[in-house]
C-alpha cells in the first residue's frame, strides 16, 4: 500500500513525490543505524509496483515526445528536468525568488499553528543533537520537513503553494509538541496568549477584506463566523488543557477564516480571473461557437479558459498572425491592444460580446485589494465576434 501511494505521488507531483518520503525515512534509518531495514530486499518488489503504476504514463510520454526527434524528451523532462532542473538551472522556469521565499509564505499559510511549530521544530532539532539521550525519538518528521524544505528553497522557480507538501509533517511535529505540554499549565497559558494574538490578527484580516476591500458579506456567513469565534474565545478563556484551550479554539478560528475566504473572498476575486469568467460565458452562451474561439495576446490565455469553456483554443501571439482567420466568422478573446488592432483592420466587423477586468489573482497586492485603485491594477479583456464584411 505504501508503494502504491508513492506511485500516486509520483503521478501527481513528479519525483518530489518520491523524494520526500525517501529523505524522511532514509535519514531516520541511517541515523538509527538500522541497516537491515535500509537495504531490505522487499523494496525491490516496491520498485516494481511503482514501475507498473508509471508505465502507462511513460508510454504516453514516449509516444507524444520521445518518438518525435524534433521534440524534447518527455521522459527526461518528467524524471529530471521539471524537478531537479530547477536546482541545476537547466529548467527554463526561473523566477529567482529569495532563499527565504518559502519560509515567509510558511509563516502565514500554516496559521494558526505557526507560532507553535517554531518552538516545536527547535525542540526537535535539540533532540537530534542529543540523540543518545533520546534513543526512541523518531526522526522521520524532522528530516522529512527539513531536507525537502532546504531543497525547495534553493530552487530557482518557486510558488507559495510548493510548501504545502510539508504541512502534514509540520502538523505532526506540532501535535507531538503540544501533547508534551499538556501537563504544564504554565506553558498552556503562554500558548493561549500566543494564539490570542494570532486570533486578533486573523480577525483584523477578515474585517479588512470583508468590510473594506470586498464589501457585502452575507448575514448567514457573518453570523456563522461570529458564533464560531465566540465559541473559540470561550474555550480559550475557560480551557485548562491543550485540547480545550489551544487545539479546539484554533480549529474554530481558522475554520471561520477559511469559511469567510471560500464563501466570500475568493468568489469576489475570481470575478477578476478573466479566463474562468470568459470560459463560463462561452460555455453557457449558445450564440458563441466555442470551436471557433481564438486567443490573441501575451498573458491572456490561461488554463482556466480551457477548463471552463471546454475547448483548447489556438493562441496567437503575434497580432499579424490573426489575418489568416479573417475569411470567416470567429470569436476572439483578447486584450486592449488586440481590440485596438482589430478595430484598425478593414473588411471586418468587430462586435463586443463581453468585456471584463483581468488580474492575476495568485499575485494579490495592495493596489488590487484597495477598492479605490483596483480598476487601475487590472487589465481590460474582451470577447469579440469578428465577421467579414461581404
Amino acid at each position: 500500500l505504501g508503494f502504491i501511494c508513492l506511485g500516486f505521488a509520483l503521478l501527481a507531483k513528479g519525483p518530489i513525490g518520491l523524494m520526500v518520503p525517501v529523505l524522511a525515512i532514509g535519514s531516520h534509518l541511517v541515523l538509527k543505524k538500522k541497516w537491515n531495514k535500509l537495504f531490505d530486499l522487499k523494496y525491490l518488489f516496491g520498485v516494481l509496483i511503482i514501475a507498473l503504476m508509471l508505465l502507462p504514463m511513460c508510454i504516453g510520454l514516449y509516444l507524444q515526445f520521445d518518438a518525435h526527434p524534433e521534440k524534447e524528451s518527455g521522459l527526461y523532462f518528467y524524471f529530471w528536468k521539471q524537478s531537479f532542473g530547477r536546482l541545476t538551472g537547466e529548467n527554463e522556469w526561473a523566477n529567482n525568488p529569495p532563499i527565504t521565499f518559502l519560509a515567509e509564505n510558511f509563516l502565514w499559510s500554516f496559521l494558526p499553528w505557526t507560532m507553535i511549530f517554531i518552538p516545536a521544530l527547535v525542540q526537535k532539532c535539540r533532540q537530534l543533537l542529543k540523540l543518545s539521550s533520546y534513543p526512541n525519538e523518531e526522526l522521520i518528521t524532522l528530516f522529512g520537513f527539513l531536507l525537502p524544505f532546504i531543497a525547495l528553497s534553493t530552487s530557482k522557480y518557486q510558488l507559495p503553494h510548493y510548501i504545502f507538501i510539508l504541512f502534514p509533517l509540520a502538523a505532526v511535529i506540532s501535535g507531538v509538541y503540544l501533547e508534551k505540554l499538556n501537563a504544564s499549565l504554565k506553558w498552556i497559558n503562554s500558548f493561549k496568549l500566543v494564539q490570542t494574538v494570532t486570533f486578533v490578527l486573523i480577525t483584523i484580516v477578515m474585517l479588512i477584506l470583508g468590510f473594506w476591500s470586498f464589501k457585502g458579506v452575507s448575514s448567514p456567513l457573518l453570523l456563522s463566523i461570529i458564533v464560531m469565534n465566540i465559541a473559540a474565545i470561550y474555550l480559550l478563556i475557560k480551557g485548562r488543557n491543550v485540547f480545550r484551550a489551544i487545539l479546539i479554539p484554533s480549529v474554530l478560528f481558522i475554520s471561520g477564516l477559511n469559511l469567510f475566504l471560500n464563501a466570500h473572498f475568493y468568489p469576489e476575486i475570481f470575478k477578476f480571473q478573466s479566463g474562468s469568467v470568459i470560459g463560463k460565458y462561452i460555455k453557457s452562451e449558445k450564440s458563441v461557437d466555442a470551436s471557433k474561439l481564438i486567443v490573441m495576446g501575451k498573458d491572456v490565455g490561461f488554463s482556466s479558459l480551457d477548463f471552463y469553456s471546454g475547448v483548447r483554443a489556438p493562441v496567437v501571439i503575434k497580432e499579424d498572425d490573426i489575418l489568416k482567420y479573417l475569411n470567416s466568422t470567429f470569436w476572439l478573446y483578447t486584450n486592449l491592444s488586440g481590440l485596438g488592432y482589430m478595430n484598425n483592420l478593414d473588411g471586418i466587423r468587430v462586435e463586443k460580446e463581453l468585456s471584463t477586468l483581468k488580474f492575476h489573482v495568485s499575485t494579490l497586492n495592495g493596489k488590487f485589494l484597495n477598492p479605490t485603485s483596483r480598476i487601475a491594477a487590472c487589465d481590460s479583456v474582451f470577447l469579440l465576434k469578428i465577421s467579414p464584411v461581404r
